[in-house]
């Protein structure tokens, strides 16, 4: 981890973690997992094909459908449970919200996380 990030002393709430700035210029994403940001790994070509295919695959069956609901790719979402500590970050959702501009979904009916093996 490069010493120019700028991870924080003390446990985070999401409210900080929406305002914090890590210092890195990556463009990785960040999840806060127990009070604490952790950085997301790249994701790997498979993993990757696999998201963009799915999300395809959804945002069409959604549009002959018709009606308000969406793909989002990588959502912020804060969980039910320990939701002062926690805004994670799975590889998909739905919501039948309207967009709002905010950084986290509001109303997620469908969140997908791509389980990759793990490295051998």
């Amino acid at each position: 981890m490069s010493s120019a990030l700028k991870l924080p002393l003390h446990r985070m709430t999401v409210a900080e973690f929406l305002d914090w700035d890590s210092g890195d210029e990556t463009g990785a994403l960040w999840q806060l997992r127990d009070g604490e940001p952790e950085m997301m790994a790249p994701a790997s070509d498979p993993h990757g094909s696999i998201q963009a295919r799915l999300a395809q695959l959804l945002g069409v069956h959604l549009d002959a459908r018709g009606g308000p609901c969406r793909v989002v790719i990588a959502p912020g979402v804060v969980p039910g449970q320990r939701s002062e500590e926690n805004c994670l970050v799975p590889d998909v959702g739905i919501t039948c919200a309207p967009p709002s501009g905010a950084r986290l979904m509001h109303e997620p009916v469908v969140l997908i996380e791509i389980l990759s093996p793990p490295p051998t």
